[in-house]
């Protein structure tokens, strides 16, 4: 069962894919996709469905996304949504029950209430699930910020690369859990690294000229070579179609966002079929791989662990710190 209002928000989608199709050759087509990649990173426990809607509706509004929650959930935060904000729409779902009907087939109401078949163990019978628009506001909507109930917190400067430690943290939680076997190696400059199927084994150039972050980039493109496309048969990477390179490259995007790292990704939306069924395979089939990594990789163990790296970092520089800073006024008293 679904409401008016929700097949308008599903149109709405379905006509928003038809425009990016007629212009996949635009560069605001790959800027508009890339807002939706950068809310996959944020929302990746919400439907395909809700982040373009929040994308969209964002976008218009001038909101940069952060984190979302209903005027409920808020309140039990003690936050407050600033006045006069205008919620966003996403779906809930909402499970229906079996209602007892009398000899009429009509429904069976006491005190305004339906009345619901219940099993042998006393509960309701459960049929189908419907999708209701549900209200929402975003962090940057309320003075959760202000007052510290939602705190940003980062893990490296934007201007620094991610550490090496990080990085061979990645590796591990990549070839452990997908039992991946991952090497690095001097490639031509041009080269970011490859996969090979039949060793079951990702190569990432090594090569002086590549950083940390382009390694991650090329990480997580070779792994979604791995999760979309490894049943192909490989030989070469440069065989790939442009469609293919694409939606791994898309994964790659997603997933360096997460991690607050800008890649540079070409997404070879031109080579996309201009079809709007296809084309909502495409993200959704991105989307849905991006997912898989979010669910297997343990980040939340990998940025604990480079918090505490840094903490430790903080105390040793502060101790430096402070012994040369009693070392100079030793010298200062000496010298008068």
């Amino acid at each position: 069962m679904v409401k008016k209002e929700e097949t308008k928000e599903v149109l709405n989608i379905e006509k928003d894919l038809e425009e990016l199709i007629s212009k996949l050759d635009d560069k605001e087509t790959e800027n508009i996709v890339k807002e939706f990649y950068k809310s996959v990173a944020k929302f990746n426990n919400y439907s395909f469905n809700n982040i373009w809607l929040l994308t969209t509706q964002a976008k218009q509004r001038g909101i940069n996304l952060s984190y979302v929650a209903s005027f409920k959930e808020w309140s039990q935060m003690e936050v407050m949504v600033n006045k006069g904000r205008k919620a966003l729409n996403i779906f809930a779902p909402k499970q229906n029950y079996e209602i007892k009907r009398d000899e009429e087939n009509k429904p069976i109401l006491i005190d305004g209430k339906y009345q619901y078949v219940l099993d042998e163990n006393n509960q309701k019978i459960k049929t189908s699930v419907s999708f209701l628009l549900v209200p929402v506001f975003d962090a940057t909507q309320t003075n959760a910020l202000e007052t510290g109930k939602i705190k940003t917190l980062t893990y490296r400067n934007q201007d620094e690369t991610i550490s090496n430690e990080m990085l061979n943290d990645l590796y591990k939680e990549v070839q452990e859990k997908y039992n991946i076997k991952i090497e690095e190696k001097k490639l031509e400059p041009n080269l970011g690294g490859y996969y090979q199927k039949n060793k079951n084994l990702i190569v990432i150039n090594n090569h002086n000229l590549k950083s940390t972050n382009s390694k991650v980039g090329t990480l997580f493109h070779e792994l979604g070579h791995h999760l979309l496309h490894g049943q192909d048969n490989y030989k070469d990477i440069h065989l790939d179609t442009g469609q293919k390179e694409g939606e791994r490259e898309s994964v790659s995007y997603i997933i360096s966002k997460f991690l607050d790292i800008e890649q540079k990704s070409e997404l070879y939306l031109k080579s996309w079929d201009r079809n709007r069924v296809n084309m909502k395979e495409h993200l959704e089939r991105i989307v849905k791989t991006s997912k898989e990594i979010f669910k297997t990789i343990d980040f939340k163990e990998i940025f604990e662990k480079e918090f505490k790296r840094q903490e430790l970092a903080k105390v040793y520089l502060d101790t430096m710190i402070e012994d040369k800073s009693v070392s100079i006024k030793s010298e200062q008293t000496l010298s008068l």
